[in-house]
């Protein structure tokens, strides 16, 4: 078991440092202007932090005091936070083809799945309630523009 856990803290270990290390190349900016790389960076830096924190913590932790149930728990979560790299990847791949409002409301629709919710109807309400308020704060509050994809909005 501690072998399957420390596979998946390395993996996000260097996910969050390939993230860290592109987003240099879109400019950090300052903190009064930031750069197109500033959020991935720091979203980066944070996760190759938590899965070295949780790599050293697994490695000092002997297997038999954690148990059965941290095996019960840490298969179910291992499968998570792979969805969730997954559906990431996916929002930053198509974020410019298919432009912030459509690709926003899938990315949703993928994590409030992940994140247990179970009845389409509130899935899609709230994939659509998330995006629409997060547009309307960053586009008319903060001013900011979004890509627009091939629909054009």
């Amino acid at each position: 078991m501690a072998n399957r856990e420390s596979v998946v803290y390395i993996a996000v270990f260097f996910i969050g440092l390939v993230f860290s290390i592109e987003s240099l190349r879109l400019g950090l900016g300052s903190a009064r202007h930031p750069g197109s790389g500033f959020l991935p960076f720091f979203i980066g830096v944070a996760l190759s932090i938590i899965a070295l924190y949780s790599l050293l913590k697994n490695f000092l932790t002997a297997k038999g005091e954690r148990g059965r149930d941290m095996e019960k728990f840490f298969g179910g979560f291992a499968v998570n936070v792979g969805k969730i790299v997954a559906a990431l990847t996916l929002y930053v791949l198509m974020l410019l083809w298919f432009g912030y409002i459509l690709s926003t409301i899938i990315l949703f629709i993928m994590l409030f799945r992940v994140g247990g919710f179970r009845r389409w109807a509130f899935i899609l309400l709230y994939s659509f309630l998330t995006t629409s308020i997060s547009y309307l704060v960053f586009s008319s509050w903060l001013k900011l523009r979004f890509p627009k994809g091939f629909l054009g909005f």
